[in-house]
């Protein structure tokens, strides 16, 4: 329970789909960067520590999660501040 509503998942991330596609942009592209953005992850963390996970396990060096950069409920403002951290970040 988070800000005094019950969150209730209706579907988990699929770990290897993740890998997958964070395994693609990586090589093809070369981006080392990921800013973790999900939309609920305020109050539910528990896939966005996954996706953290699994992106370290394919080498990505710098992983920004969402909440961690702007600690608030609007995931646009939130996104924006994580992907430009994510972009300017050595």
């Amino acid at each position: 329970m988070a800000f005094g509503k019950r969150v209730c998942v209706l579907r988990h991330p699929n770990p290897g789909a993740v890998c997958a596609a964070l395994t693609k942009v990586y090589k093809e592209t070369g981006i080392w960067s990921v800013a973790v953005c999900l939309l609920h992850s305020f109050a539910h963390d528990a896939h966005k520590r996954l996706i953290s996970k699994v992106a370290a396990k394919v080498n990505f060096t710098q992983i920004l999660l969402l909440s961690a950069v702007m600690p608030m409920v609007k995931a646009v403002g939130r996104a924006h501040t994580a992907c430009a951290a994510a972009y300017l970040t050595p």
